[in-house]
């Protein structure tokens, strides 16, 4: 895992290179997105993240965000952190396999200063916003592969809104979210770092 990690952040304007170790090759705004800090802050948070599913077969987050304007969907349990790598098995914490949707709500906590470098892992459709903003989308049917480095400064630390758009067509499914802290190392997004309001 970690030399796939290595090569997709030297890959992210080698196209070929990418496609060829599973990364994404789309197109990503740099050098760093400009972000809003949730205001006010929000003062008490259940852990994880919140989840409402939408079944259906999508070909892109398109599609999914179509299904959503006259869809409730159902709630989710929610997901205690994005590092869902099953195969054939469950998508998320639904009983569902195959033909599922996502939309996954809540907030990152980022308490420091300085740059953060994500990463996603998915397998089909993604889109992921943090603080308002797109900051990457991958929106197709896909095998799993990553998005290119993505860089968001922080100079206000707190807790940020995020939510992720995903869907999942047949086989095999994934979701991941690394982040790399300030003078950190890329790992998942810990769960202490994920927080939702529970309805």
């Amino acid at each position: 895992m970690s030399f796939i990690l290595s090569i997709c952040k030297v890959a992210t304007t080698l196209s070929v290179v990418a496609m060829l170790v599973g990364c994404a090759s789309v197109e990503v705004t740099k050098p760093s997105a400009e972000i809003a800090r949730t205001s006010p802050q929000p003062s008490t948070l259940a852990s994880g993240l919140a989840v409402r599913y939408y079944g259906g077969q999508y070909a892109n987050i398109r599609g999914l965000v179509e299904m959503m304007e006259y869809q409730k969907g159902v709630q989710g349990i929610p997901l205690p952190m994005l590092n869902y790598k099953v195969g054939e098995g469950t998508v998320l914490t639904t009983t569902t396999t195959d033909l599922m949707g996502a939309d996954i709500t809540g907030y990152i906590n980022m308490s420091k200063k300085g740059r953060y470098t994500f990463l996603v892992q998915s397998n089909d459709g993604v889109r992921l916003n943090i603080g308002g903003k797109q900051i990457f989308e991958d929106p197709d049917i896909h095998g799993d592969r990553f998005s290119p480095e993505l860089y968001v400064d922080v100079t206000d630390p707190g807790w940020y809104s995020i939510r992720v758009l995903y869907f999942e067509k047949s086989n095999s499914s994934t979701l991941e979210l690394y982040w790399q802290e300030p003078e950190g190392d890329m790992v998942f997004v810990p769960t202490e770092a994920f927080g939702h309001i529970k309805k």
